[in-house]
């Protein structure tokens, strides 16, 4: 699969960041926005990360 690969360089180095601002998000705004957005696909992509938006 040459996605797998692909995919887990860019998480790697832009999952951080989007996990920090999914963090924020959350505690700024309690409703539905487009970071919460960026979040779920950021956990989907990231198992291993996914885990620290619970």
């Amino acid at each position: 699969m040459p996605l797998g690969p692909g995919r887990a360089g860019r998480v790697g180095v832009i999952g951080h960041p989007v996990a920090k601002t999914a963090v924020v998000a959350k505690a700024v705004s309690p409703g539905p926005s487009p970071v919460a957005k960026t979040a779920v696909v950021a956990a989907a992509v990231t198992p291993g990360r996914g885990r620290r938006r619970i």
